[in-house]
């Protein structure tokens, strides 16, 4: 939280030309941050999971295995940070509005 408080700070001081939101916006200064904590809980997921598995010397791969949650926290962290990204669910969003002739709403 303190890392978080201080990049909104930061990102609060470094505008400069009035603009407030400017690092706020989906591209800017603190989707960077965001994508970074993504990334870095996705791998710290996946090496729980690559711990435990190594320390039961578990053989190939079962989905009986209680550590696989951390494989599908670790995957789903992944997807968020590439969503954040690269607005994944923005762009289906747009494809569906388009295939069925859908107007949207103008509810966010």
């Amino acid at each position: 939280m303190l890392f978080d408080s201080v990049a909104v700070c930061v990102a609060f001081l470094g505008v400069s030309d009035g603009n407030l939101l400017k690092h706020f916006e989906e591209r800017g200064f603190l989707t960077s941050i965001f994508v970074f904590q993504l990334l870095m809980i996705s791998l710290l997921s996946l090496m729980v999971f690559w711990i435990l598995n190594n320390r039961e010397k578990n053989e190939g791969f079962s989905w009986q295995n209680s550590s696989i949650l951390w494989v599908i926290i670790g995957f789903g962290f992944l997807f968020l940070a590439i969503d954040e990204r690269y607005k994944i669910h923005e762009k289906i969003d747009y494809r569906i509005h388009d295939i069925f002739s859908i107007q949207e709403t103008g509810i966010n």
